[in-house]
């Protein structure tokens, strides 16, 4: 049996909206980049489960919006360009409106032609734990094996091929649960993260 990804609306108004329809297991997804975007595990590229060892997963990241989109898909160069021109907007804008409230507009989600916003953001499928992206939606930070061990895997989406990843591996984080709080620790930091390997005190 499948499993997909819902939005249910919170006041009961509107339909459910099934929001992956890929005929396979789609679990465990999360808001990333202030709602517009979010992440999730999928088996429809990996190994079927024909047993009870279960299916090889991997990231999948779905925009609600299409000039977030457009900005993910932007190579390093062309992305600072882009921040550059929103920060001079944004300066321009705040001098315009010193004195008027600030007011918190409502997330517009688009629905349509989801499939064509859907990417596969892991390496590979494998045995995959769990998954989060930073707030900028610049790097993926999940947890899935490597040569025989958990590990946690860290993908740059603005670096080139060949530069784009690495791995972090360390026996005294071997339980998976402490991986996983260490991951939603790093959900919450916008600033660069550097991970110091040692002996435990």
């Amino acid at each position: 049996n499948n499993v997909d990804v819902a939005l249910i609306d919170a006041e009961g108004k509107e339909e459910p909206v099934n929001l992956t329809q890929s005929g396979y297991t789609d679990s465990h997804a999360r808001w990333v980049m202030g709602g517009k975007a979010m992440i999730f595990a999928s088996d429809r590229a990996g190994y079927r489960s024909h047993g009870s060892w279960g299916s090889h997963r991997d990231v999948y990241i779905t925009f609600f919006d299409a000039e977030a989109y457009n900005k993910f898909r932007m190579n390093k160069e062309d992305r600072a360009l882009r921040e550059e021109a929103e920060k001079a907007g944004k300066k321009q804008e705040k001098k315009d409106s010193t004195d008027k409230e600030k007011k918190v507009e409502a997330l517009k989600l688009q629905l349509d032609n989801l499939s064509d916003r859907t990417m596969r953001i892991t390496f590979q499928s494998s045995h995959l734990s769990d998954a989060v992206m930073n707030n900028e939606g610049t790097r993926l930070y999940y947890l899935a094996p490597h040569n025989g061990n958990m590990a946690l895997w860290v993908r740059d989406f603005l670096e080139e091929t060949g530069k784009a990843g690495y791995i972090v591996v360390d026996d005294e984080f071997g339980r998976v649960q402490r991986w996983v709080d260490f991951l939603r620790g790093l959900a919450e930091l916008d600033l660069r993260v550097h991970v110091r390997i040692g002996r435990p005190l």
